[in-house]
């Protein structure tokens, strides 16, 4: 490995490089270290190993007082140096190569020491400029972020921590809330890429046979590899946070893979759902339909996990054809009726969620609250105050008290009217989204802020 540290010919070759204030040729040489082809062995290196970097730093060591001499320069940066990059300077000019190790150790190869934020999408990229979020940006959700902070800071001391499951409706500050942890010492963060980043279904087909559309769906879904949820807890729906569970749902998982059984299958996807491992849910339930199509479980719960991916038109498909065949299904109509909503087909949503409640699902308070919440929004009403009791009042009170939903009167988040707004047109936790015109929309924000 010796000779084998790249670093710049000429002062041209400095330019595309992001150095730091100081003398270039020192941290450009710094920088080549940190990509050396043994930096990351270096990390727990042996006696051969650590005779090859003091071989390179010699050479280095020559090269770079060479270069000094021949193209004397002042600074071409204007950040101040990483300590990674101090610290790899130092090492090189005392040629002492337990000083890279430690170093590196300390810091990390490249790109890791000099950023803490990346994305990979088969290869690491560093992102160079990231706009982290202040504290005083981050309202509404006060308790749930201080827990998540609370739980990165046991990760990053090296004591035990949670897995952790952020969701809810896009604009509800899931990745804001994760972009605030780099303001913890010692944070990094990567973002992993979609597998099929960029992917849109297939225009909406023409409804044909159960089997038929189940087979097509099936393979438009498979390969997919992560994929966002964004709607709310089933009763008895918990998070994957004790590692009894998460050793259970494993050793399920195991087994499921290794038979291909689908009784298997369904114990893996039920127990996946249950705690809310969703891409593992999918994974199972997907398996199901390969080996059995009509399988009515499976074809509802991957209609469930459309539905929570933002995919309703392929939803509805998966959604109706299991409710046809079993409509004493009460979860079905839950989500069937959550997606009528959201379309604004008011009627069929009330309709699917009586049919919830006549199969004897559990969120009976919850759900009749929606319907209630749908007849009124039928009836119509355009000052802030009628929209608000024909829109809102059935879940969150007549004066905004609190119900079903969470209390409004008071609550810090209706100082910020654009979040509102999001929550409202997409939806948060067990509220759906809720179709407003914009002069409704902006009569209900003016009432609220009076509340």
């Amino acid at each position: 490995m010796g000779g084998m540290v790249r670093v710049p010919e000429n002062p041209e070759a400095l330019l595309p490089l992001d150095l730091p204030e100081g003398e270039p040729w020192g941290y450009a040489f710094a920088q080549a270290l940190l990509r050396a082809p043994w930096a990351f062995r270096a990390l727990k290196p042996t006696p051969g190993l650590l005779d090859l970097i003091r071989w390179d730093l010699d050479r280095l060591h020559r090269e770079l007082e060479a270069r000094r001499r021949t193209w004397p320069l002042g600074a071409l940066g204007l950040r101040p140096p990483h300590p990674a990059e101090e610290a790899l300077l130092q090492a090189l000019l005392r040629r002492d190569p337990e000083g890279v190790v430690e170093a590196l150790r300390a810091h990390g190869p490249w790109p890791f020491a000099l950023y803490r934020a990346f994305r990979f999408d088969g290869e690491v990229h560093p992102l160079r400029a990231l706009r982290l979020p202040r504290r005083d940006e981050l309202v509404g959700y006060e308790a749930q972020r201080e827990a998540l902070e609370a739980n990165a800071r046991r990760f990053l001391s090296g004591k035990p921590a949670l897995h952790t499951l952020l969701y809810g409706a896009r604009g509800t500050g899931k990745s804001t809330a994760a972009k605030s942890l780099l303001h913890l010492p010692g944070a990094r963060m990567v973002e992993v890429e979609r597998l099929l980043e960029g992917y849109r279904p297939p225009a909406p087909r023409p409804f044909r046979p159960w089997p038929v559309a189940l087979v097509l769906g099936a393979v438009v879904l498979l390969g997919v590899g992560l994929w966002r949820y964004t709607l709310p807890r089933l009763p008895g729906e918990t998070t994957v946070t004790q590692r009894q569970e998460a050793r259970e749902l494993k050793a399920l998982a195991d087994k499921a893979r290794r038979t291909g059984e689908v009784e298997d299958l369904l114990a893996w996807g039920r127990r996946a759902y249950e705690l809310q491992a969703f891409d593992q849910a999918a994974e199972a339930y997907l398996e199901v339909l390969k080996k059995d199509p009509k399988n009515v479980e499976a074809v509802r719960r991957v209609g469930i996990l459309l539905f929570m991916g933002g995919r309703p038109e392929e939803a509805r498909i998966f959604l109706e054809i299991a409710q046809g065949a079993d409509p004493e299904a009460a979860e079905g109509w839950l989500f069937l009726g959550n997606l009528y909503f959201q379309e604004g087909r008011m009627q069929e949503a009330i309709a699917a969620w009586e049919k919830y409640l006549e199969a004897g699902g559990e969120a009976k308070e919850r759900v009749e609250a929606l319907i209630a919440m749908a007849k009124a929004q039928a009836q119509g009403g355009k000052d802030g105050r009628s929209v608000y009791e024909a829109r809102c009042a059935a879940c969150h009170g007549l004066q905004g008290e609190g119900g079903v939903g969470p209390r409004l009167k008071g609550n810090p988040i209706l100082k910020v009217p654009e979040a509102v707004r999001e929550i409202v047109l997409q939806g948060r936790g067990t509220m759906p989204a809720v179709p407003l015109s914009e002069e409704e929309l902006e009569a209900l924000l003016g009432y609220l802020g009076s509340l």
